[in-house]
């Protein structure tokens, strides 16, 4: 279950960052990627909780992994 849902953050994370986006919706629920430094990003919630994975962007790949 916990795959399934990590698959999906990610599935809507590379689309939204893709776009040139910063916030998207999941499972009722709004996210934010947040800027941290460098080619790092965070996702957070609207309130600001980290939800505990990073990515990095790499040249246009994202590179995934959990804080």
């Amino acid at each position: 279950m916990a795959n399934s849902i990590i698959r999906t953050l990610i599935r809507e994370i590379v689309r939204t960052f893709h776009s040139g986006k910063f916030t998207f919706s999941a499972f009722g629920k709004m996210f934010i990627l947040e800027h941290v430094s460098g080619m790092e990003y965070r996702v957070t919630t609207e309130t600001n909780a980290d939800i505990g994975l990073r990515f990095m962007n790499e040249r246009g790949n994202l590179r995934f992994f959990m804080a």
